[in-house]
């Protein structure tokens, strides 16, 4: 296939957009990003799980002109240097084995790669056909056997949606949600755990301890689905709606709410070293309302700070954004009345600035 120079300039419109979509789930000790060395040379690692060939970026219906998977975007980073005798390993294994079993571990030298390298990566991955919510013993007992040999071990998740996280998924100090990013996904990842690109993707949904209480979310009815049945009946969540992490910090000011302009202000602190972007989210209350969810997000805006930097964000809040569903007309109203306005950085209480607001 010629490749075009639209085809080439689209190509990195996915890979901008696929990184920005990544989420940090997970960031402790210093695990992520992983980055070269003092003398510039790119850092050793050592990546494991089949999903690092597979990577699912898109379901069957699609067909890209390329796909880049984990391990191909790893090798062309100038950062990281993926291990090259486990990486022909896995490539060998593939090739003989198509129906995506894993590699087994017991012919793996573990004391060579301890030696050779800094870190690992491990890539678990489902596709939309077959996205099974749990850990496979064979995927749990590769992470329980890598994090008891790294101290520095990454998880990615290569994934449509969520995956219960069990004892050897929380073992490891860094774990990335890739989605299903496109075919750009590889590159796309590489920039981000090397911190070319900021991590600054936000969660779609509420990330629960147990797969049992996504299924009774997913089934909750109207205004309770997703992540209103978590934040409304106090179900525990390991990582809330909107959650994101990234590789510096934010500070949030108190909103101030402008009724006749219809706009809410909040001063935005980048409190870290690196530059970095943050979604700033709105939730709204109905203190009223004892039969609704507990919040609902009526709005966000994306910033980017440079370190130490702070902005006053302004977002339009106009009445409008204050409707709820009125169960005695049976219609989506606002109702005349006090109102709770939460801003911060994911629907988890303890993130919120919150100020009171009444409603005409």
């Amino acid at each position: 296939m010629d490749i075009t120079l639209r085809m080439s300039d689209h190509a990195l419109t996915a890979r901008a957009a696929a990184a920005a979509g990544i989420v940090l789930l997970k960031n402790t000790a210093g695990t992520l990003p992983l980055l070269p060395a003092e003398d510039g040379a790119p850092l050793p690692v050592a990546v494991f799980g089949i999903r690092q060939l597979l990577t699912p970026a898109y379901d069957r219906a699609m067909t890209p002109w390329r796909a880049i998977g984990v391990l191909d975007g790893l090798m062309a980073s100038d950062a990281v240097r993926p291990d090259g005798l486990l990486a022909r390993k896995y490539r060998t294994w593939a090739m003989e084995h198509p129906d995506g079993s894993e590699l087994p571990l017991t012919n793996v030298d573990f004391g060579a790669l301890r030696h050779d390298c800094a870190a690992a990566v491990v890539v678990i991955g489902r596709t939309p056909e077959q996205d099974h919510p749990r850990l496979t013993s064979e995927e749990t007992a590769m992470l329980t056997r890598v994090t008891s040999v790294f101290d520095r071990t990454i998880l990615v998740l290569a994934a449509p949606g969520y995956i219960e996280l069990n004892e050897a998924a929380l073992a490891c100090g860094a774990i990335v949600f890739l989605g299903l990013a496109g075919q750009e996904a590889g590159g796309a990842l590489a920039d981000v755990l090397t911190a070319k690109v900021m991590p600054s993707g936000h969660l779609s949904f509420s990330w629960p301890e147990r797969a049992e209480a996504f299924a009774d979310a997913c089934a909750a009815a109207d205004q309770f689905t997703g992540y209103r049945y978590f934040d409304s009946f106090g179900v525990p969540v390991r990582y809330p709606f909107g959650h994101g992490l990234s590789y510096t910090t934010f500070d949030f000011g108190a909103p101030k709410y402008d009724a006749k302009k219809g706009t809410l202000t909040v001063a935005v602190t980048n409190s870290g070293k690196r530059d970095g972007e943050e979604v700033v989210q709105v939730y709204i209350r109905n203190t009223a309302d004892t039969e609704g969810p507990l919040k609902t997000l009526r709005a966000y805006k994306r910033v980017a700070l440079k370190a130490g930097e702070s902005s006053t964000v302004t977002i339009n809040l106009p009445r409008e954004s204050f409707e709820g569903w009125d169960v005695k007309t049976n219609t989506m109203r606002v109702v005349p009345g006090k109102y709770e306005v939460m801003v911060g950085n994911s629907s988890a209480a303890q993130n919120l600035k919150t100020i009171n607001v009444k409603v005409k």
